[in-house]
């Protein structure tokens, strides 16, 4: 019926079988397309977590780093009160010391009347019994 198109079926065959392949590879490559947005999609959710976390993380870094260094001020701090404590406490001990030696040094002569309680707590730091 259409023997006229016989010399052209050949043409026509090669031309709808390129069309096909044109088709696939349309449809492939929008496959891959869609694939593609996708995983850009997806990465671009995992960057936005990604970024929330890191600033989570960047401030509880920074919100540590001030109380350390809080931290380490009041360390200063304490040491030197005693550091000034223990210049304090060895003066008054060496001042004590002293005064307990010019108290055992006095002559005899020095002794007086003491009141009872006075003379209880002589004892009991001193030693010795009342002259």
């Amino acid at each position: 019926m259409f023997s006229f198109l016989d010399p052209y079926l050949t043409y026509i065959k090669l031309g709808l079988a390129a069309a096909a392949v044109a088709v696939a590879v349309i449809l492939g490559a929008y496959v891959h397309y869609e694939h593609v947005v996708s995983a850009l999609a997806k990465s671009q959710a995992d960057l936005a977590v990604s970024q929330r976390d890191l600033s989570s993380a960047v401030a509880l870094a920074n919100g540590n780093a001030a109380q350390a260094l809080k931290a380490d001020a009041d360390r200063k701090r304490t040491v030197a009160e005693l550091e000034d404590t223990n210049v304090e406490l060895t003066a008054s001990q060496a001042l004590a010391r002293q005064s307990e030696r010019d108290i055992d040094a006095a002559p005899v002569t020095a002794d007086g009347t003491v009141a009872g309680v006075l003379e209880s707590l002589r004892a009991s730091r001193f030693g010795g019994a009342h002259k």
